[in-house]
Protein backbone atom coordinates (compact mmCIF):
# COMPACT_ATOMS: atom_id res chain seq x y z
CA UNK A 1 0.00 0.00 0.00
CA UNK A 2 1.28 3.63 -1.22
CA UNK A 3 1.42 6.35 1.40
CA UNK A 4 -0.47 9.33 0.24
CA UNK A 5 0.61 12.50 1.89
CA UNK A 6 -1.67 14.73 4.73
CA UNK A 7 -2.89 17.63 1.83
CA UNK A 8 -3.92 14.62 -0.97
CA UNK A 9 -5.93 12.16 1.03
CA UNK A 10 -9.42 13.78 -0.21
CA UNK A 11 -7.94 14.05 -2.81
CA UNK A 12 -6.79 10.73 -4.27
CA UNK A 13 -9.52 7.70 -5.11
CA UNK A 14 -7.05 4.89 -5.72
CA UNK A 15 -3.13 4.27 -5.69
CA UNK A 16 -1.44 1.29 -7.05
CA UNK A 17 2.39 -0.12 -6.57
CA UNK A 18 4.90 -3.04 -8.01
CA UNK A 19 3.46 -5.09 -5.07
CA UNK A 20 0.52 -5.06 -6.15
CA UNK A 21 1.24 -6.22 -9.48
CA UNK A 22 1.89 -3.76 -11.42
CA UNK A 23 4.78 -1.92 -13.67
CA UNK A 24 5.52 1.54 -10.97
CA UNK A 25 3.53 3.12 -8.65
CA UNK A 26 -0.19 4.65 -10.39
CA UNK A 27 -2.27 7.31 -8.38
CA UNK A 28 -5.90 8.15 -9.50
CA UNK A 29 -7.22 11.27 -8.48
CA UNK A 30 -10.58 11.78 -7.85
CA UNK A 31 -13.23 13.86 -10.14
CA UNK A 32 -12.51 17.16 -10.07
CA UNK A 33 -8.81 17.24 -9.60
CA UNK A 34 -6.00 17.05 -11.99
CA UNK A 35 -2.00 16.70 -11.80
CA UNK A 36 -1.03 20.13 -13.60
CA UNK A 37 1.73 18.80 -15.01
CA UNK A 38 0.15 15.84 -16.72
CA UNK A 39 -3.26 17.33 -17.35
CA UNK A 40 -5.35 14.38 -15.94
CA UNK A 41 -6.49 12.45 -13.11
CA UNK A 42 -3.80 9.87 -13.25
CA UNK A 43 -0.15 9.62 -12.19
CA UNK A 44 2.62 6.72 -13.07
CA UNK A 45 5.76 6.55 -12.10
CA UNK A 46 8.39 3.66 -11.84
CA UNK A 47 10.14 5.36 -8.85
CA UNK A 48 9.35 6.59 -5.30
CA UNK A 49 11.48 9.68 -5.66
CA UNK A 50 9.35 10.36 -9.23
CA UNK A 51 6.17 9.84 -7.53
CA UNK A 52 7.37 12.46 -4.51
CA UNK A 53 7.79 15.01 -7.31
CA UNK A 54 4.21 14.44 -8.97
CA UNK A 55 2.56 14.35 -5.59
CA UNK A 56 3.60 18.15 -4.41
CA UNK A 57 0.82 20.35 -3.50
CA UNK A 58 1.57 22.72 -5.93
CA UNK A 59 0.85 19.90 -9.01
CA UNK A 60 -2.62 19.32 -8.06
CA UNK A 61 -5.30 21.44 -9.43
CA UNK A 62 -8.74 21.55 -9.39
CA UNK A 63 -10.61 21.76 -12.29
CA UNK A 64 -14.36 21.34 -13.91
CA UNK A 65 -15.60 17.69 -13.92
CA UNK A 66 -14.14 16.58 -17.59
CA UNK A 67 -15.21 12.72 -17.58
CA UNK A 68 -17.73 10.90 -16.49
Amino acid sequence: MLKIPRHLKDKVEATSTPEEGDDGYWVYLKKGWHFKNMECHTAHEYTLKELRHVLRKDNIIAVEDDWD
